[in-house]
């Protein structure tokens, strides 16, 4: 006896159930071709654990500011800076403006004779240069004019006027004298060379004088 045709309801069923069944063979092949990572390339990223507060407080601080410089006129200190001399540090120059004698305190020189002692230390530094010694002591270099009065200086000393040094170099003034009258023949400066038993005296006073104490 042939088989009677499934009813509508039956073969929207089986249908259906054929169709699930393609989809899953589908899903599985599909899943299986998917280009999963070889496991022992895959690069594992660790999380650092979040900071301690100890650290915490250090990320949150901000860096202390540079102190700020201080503004105002310039000091003769500064100025003598300013020119990045060889072999003498300001703090050399100014020593000698220190200094006190028969009860005078001397002092720096006012600031409209600042320009008067570049040129001088110019010839200082270049003796030293020269000497390859040191430069042992500035024993003399501003003057006020109370303070040379006490020294016994002479009235219109150059020293007054901030053209004037005294210097003692190492191994004696004798190579110190020669060399300063060496520089000066070679027209490095115009000024007063003067020889003494421990020190030598320049000035670029503009016009030359030699002598010996």
């Amino acid at each position: 006896m042939p088989e009677s045709p499934p009813s509508p309801s039956r073969r929207r069923w089986m249908e259906s159930a054929a169709l699930l069944t393609v989809g899953s063979a589908f899903s599985a092949k599909a899943i299986s071709n998917l280009p999963w990572p070889n496991p022992s390339k895959v690069t594992v990223v660790q999380t650092p654990p979040p900071p301690t507060p100890a650290e915490q407080l250090v990320i949150d601080t901000p860096p202390p500011a540079a102190p700020a410089r201080p503004t105002g006129p310039p000091t003769y200190e500064d100025f003598i800076a300013s020119f990045a001399l060889r072999h003498i540090r300001p703090h050399e120059l100014i020593n000698p403006h220190r200094q006190t004698t028969r009860g005078i305190e001397n002092t720096l020189p006012p600031q409209h004779l600042w320009s008067k002692m570049p040129a001088s230390l110019f010839v200082a530094d270049e003796i030293r240069e020269r000497l390859g010694r040191p430069l042992n002591l500035i024993t003399s270099a501003y003057r006020s004019p109370a303070y040379n009065k006490a020294c016994g200086g002479a009235s219109k000393s150059w020293h007054t006027q901030n053209t004037a040094l005294d210097l003692v170099y190492e191994g004696g003034p004798k190579e110190a004298y020669a060399i300063a009258c060496q520089l000066r023949d070679e027209g490095f400066f115009r000024g007063g060379i003067g020889l003494y038993r421990t020190f030598i005296h320049i000035d670029t006073r503009g016009k030359n004088a030699t002598w010996r104490g």
